[in-house]
């Protein structure tokens, strides 16, 4: 599996808090997990659902953390290229759009991604790379849901209320012990 840490270079060797919880290497809370309202189905069959929960998870004040003695042997998407074969990059790539779509700040941005996405799809057809053209074009039905869910997530955020272990201490959604 992966870390992710802005502050160190290599794995720390105690608890340290992340950025992102990798989804086959991830202990999560049921509770919690239920809480963010679970993994989102927009990002089916997988790839990005982790990102999205782990940023999720960032914004209801909760922390990621990332426990050294934990260990996980997962022979990464495995399953997945069993079930999928060749549309696996393309499925992965799409769900990457759809976080963008999804998660990306401020409005503005948004607003250029979406004005740009056509000239983009285009150039990787004719240009550039076809597999990214691909991918792009199968996340355009996609893109409403995504743009829902942005929507959804920002007027929840203004009505937003501490976590139920109160404010002065975050609890995580992963918990590595």
């Amino acid at each position: 599996g992966s870390w992710y840490s802005v502050d160190y270079e290599r794995p720390p060797h105690e608890a340290t808090e992340v950025q992102l919880a990798s989804g086959g290497a991830s202990l999560i809370n049921r509770q919690k997990f239920l809480a963010l309202g679970g993994f989102d189905p927009l990002f089916r069959p997988g790839y990005s659902e982790d990102m999205d929960l782990s940023i999720r998870a960032w914004r209801a004040g909760w922390r990621i953390v990332y426990e050294p003695d934990s260990v996980v042997h997962h022979l990464g998407s495995v399953s997945m290229r069993k079930a999928f074969g060749s549309r696996l990059l393309r499925i992965a790539e799409r769900n990457r759009i759809l976080m963008v779509a999804k998660l990306l700040y401020p409005g503005s941005a948004l607003l250029w991604f979406l004005l740009l996405y056509p000239k983009r799809m285009m150039g990787n057809a004719l240009f550039g790379n076809r597999s990214l053209a691909l991918a792009m074009w199968h996340a355009l039905p996609w893109l409403p849901a995504a743009l829902l869910a942005r929507w959804r997530l920002s007027s929840t955020r203004h009505n937003e209320k501490p976590p139920q272990d109160g404010p002065s201490r975050p609890v995580h959604p992963y918990e590595a012990r």
